[in-house]
C-alpha cells in the first residue's frame, strides 16, 4: 500500500505496529508514503491514511484486525525538500526509526524495541526519544529547547548545537553528548561511560551504577555534581576554570 498528497502538511503521525518506519526527504512536491510486506498483503492489512486541518496519519492496517501474526511492514515517507514540520511523531511496537535531514519544531519518537536513529535533523523545540530496547543516536543542528533520550537497555550518542535542557537515561549502555552549548545536563545510566563534551555547560548531574564520567569543556560548569559507584573521572578544562562540584 502507499500513496500521495499535495495538500499543506504541517504535522505527521504515525500509528506503527511491527517494521521499521523510515523519514526522508525526496526532489518531489508531494509527500509520498509506501510500505512493503514480508507477505502478500490483504486488503484489511495495508496502511490506513488520512490528511485533515494539516495533519497526516498513517496507521499500520485497518481498525480491528487481530490475526496479524508474523506480518511485518516497513513504512516509508518521503517530504518535499522545502518543508518545516511543527511536528513529527512516531510510535511503533516493534522496530527501529530512522529520521534522516528533516526539520520540525518537534518530534516525538518512540518503540517498544529499536534502534532510533535521527541524522542531519533540525528540531528547535524539543526531541523526545524513547524506547525499551536499543541504542538511540542524534545528529542535530540548530538552536533546542528540550532534548530526551530513554532506552531500557543500550547506548545513547547525541550531537547537538545549542541546548537549554537535556536528559539522558539508560539502564545499560555507554551515554555520549556533544553540543555548542548546554544549559542543564543530566546523564544516568545503570552501567557504562559518560562522556560530556561542549564549549559550556552551566549545570550537570550525572550518575553511573557502573562506570567513569569524562567532561571536556571550553569553560568550567557553574555547577556539577556527579554521583559513580564505581568509575574514574577525567575533566579537561581550562586552567584557570573554578566551580562548584558535588561528588
Amino acid at each position: 500500500g502507499g500513496g500521495e498528497t499535495t495538500q499543506p502538511v504541517e504535522r505527521v503521525v504515525i500509528d506503527w505496529y511491527n517494521g521499521s518506519v523510515t523519514v526522508a526527504r525526496h526532489d518531489g512536491d508531494a509527500v509520498a508514503f509506501s510500505e512493503t510486506a514480508n507477505r502478500t498483503l490483504e486488503e484489511g492489512l495495508t496502511l490506513r491514511w488520512r490528511g485533515e486541518d494539516g495533519t497526516l496519519s498513517l496507521v499500520y492496517c485497518q481498525a480491528g484486525q487481530v490475526q496479524l501474526g508474523d506480518l511485518e511492514k516497513d513504512l516509508t515517507i518521503l517530504l518535499p525538500e522545502d518543508l518545516t514540520l511543527e511536528e513529527l511523531e512516531v510510535d511503533t511496537g516493534a522496530a527501529p526509526v530512522q529520521v534522516s535531514d528533516i526539520a520540525a519544531g518537534a518530534m516525538t519518537l518512540g518503540t517498544g524495541s529499536g534502534a532510533i536513529d535521527l541524522q542531519a535533523c533540525q528540531v528547535t523545540e524539543g526531541a523526545w526519544l524513547d524506547t525499551g530496547s536499543g541504542n538511540i543516536t542524534a545528529d542535530l543542528t540548530g538552536p533546542l529547547e528540550t532534548l530526551l533520550a530513554d532506552t531500557g537497555s543500550g547506548a545513547v550518542s547525541l550531537t547537538a548545537g545549542r541546548v537549554s535542557q537535556c536528559t539522558v537515561d539508560t539502564g545499560s549502555g555507554a551515554v555520549s553528548v556533544t553540543a555548542e552549548t548546554i544549559e542543564t545536563m543530566e546523564a544516568g545510566t545503570g552501567s557504562g561511560d559518560v562522556t560530556l563534551t561542549a564549549g559550556a555547560v552551566d549545570q550537570a548531574a550525572v550518575s553511573a551504577g557502573s562506570g567513569g564520567f569524562t567532561l571536556t569543556a571550553d569553560q568550567a560548569p557553574g555547577a556539577l555534581s556527579v554521583d559513580l559507584t564505581s568509575g574514574p573521572i577525567r575533566l579537561t578544562l581550562p586552567d584557570e576554570a573554578s566551580f562548584t562540584a558535588t561528588m
